[in-house]
């Protein structure tokens, strides 16, 4: 049994003008333990709808959608979605709850139900994990955006969960604070953690095992990422491919033995001289 299942999954929402938007349509796959998925997608495919899904905020208008068995349209089995499921959203102020860092990661835990005498481990944990533990006594608005997100990592992550759902956790902040979490999110994945990443964003798309790619509400494509990125519908989905595989496609002719989907300036580079001393 897979870790999360979708199947037929739809969801629309409805219009203040009685208009209705059908934001997926009948959307399968799964995720397995372990994992790493990247979700891309233009602006409206449906890719936080989506994600949403995940642990139970929003709920199927038609289909379902399974946590480690568990029916995220079950109201007893939230607890045990939400659980297993840590989301992490674009904007960390919408997340963040308390006025210290430590009592904002302590928030989850404590709902929980876990004991006090083992609370200060968990939080330490969770906050040693993101590089925050110096800071757990500062208000969260000192902190940078890249560290208030961080935070928010560590809120997920002391509820102890089975997969971490990103939802453009990174579209907010600078290049330094973005490959911050994006190496956080590596680390975390490397010890066992699943990871549903949804960005727009080829370049943290290409770390993932696996991608996804929304259009109109529709799951189009699903594979390796350098079979996504060399895509003869890329274009029609309104996506580009990331400036190395459009450099690798055109250098192809003139070397015939590089790889399909190069994604990254040192793989071209170490491809380029493999090929050359071949």
């Amino acid at each position: 049994m897979p870790f999360i299942d979708v199947r037929n999954l739809h969801h629309t929402y409805a219009l203040k003008n009685g208009g209705t938007v059908h934001a997926l349509k009948g959307i399968d796959f799964t995720v397995e333990f372990g994992e790493y998925i990247a979700v891309l997608g233009a602006n409206g495919s449906g890719k936080t709808t989506l994600a949403l899904h995940m642990n139970g905020i929003l709920q199927p208008g038609e289909g379902k959608v399974t946590v480690d068995g568990w029916s995220t349209a079950d109201p007893g089995a939230v607890r045990e979605v939400r659980r297993r499921i840590g989301m992490v959203f674009q904007s960390p102020d919408d997340q963040l709850v308390a006025t210290v860092v430590e009592e904002d990661v302590a928030f989850g835990p404590e709902n929980l139900g876990v004991a006090e005498d083992r609370l200060a481990a968990v939080v330490r944990d969770a906050l040693d994990r993101v590089g925050m533990w110096e800071h757990r006594l500062r208000p969260p608005d000192q902190l940078s955006a890249g560290q208030k997100q961080r935070v928010a990592i560590a809120g997920a992550l002391a509820m102890n969960p089975r997969c971490l759902v990103l939802d453009e956790a990174t579209s907010m902040l600078d290049p330094a604070g973005a490959r911050e979490v994006v190496g956080i999110v590596e680390d975390l994945h490397d010890t066992g953690m699943a990871v549903l990443t949804v960005t727009h964003k080829m370049r943290e798309a290409a770390r993932a095992d696996r991608v996804i790619v929304l259009s109109g509400g529709e799951l189009v494509a699903d594979g390796p990422p350098s079979w996504i990125f060399e895509h003869p519908d890329l274009a029609r989905w309104n996506l580009r491919p990331p400036p190395v595989t459009v450099l690798a496609t055109r250098l192809r002719p003139h070397f015939p033995g590089l790889p399909a989907g190069l994604a990254d300036a040192e793989a071209l580079a170490s491809s380029l001289v493999t090929v050359g001393q071949s």
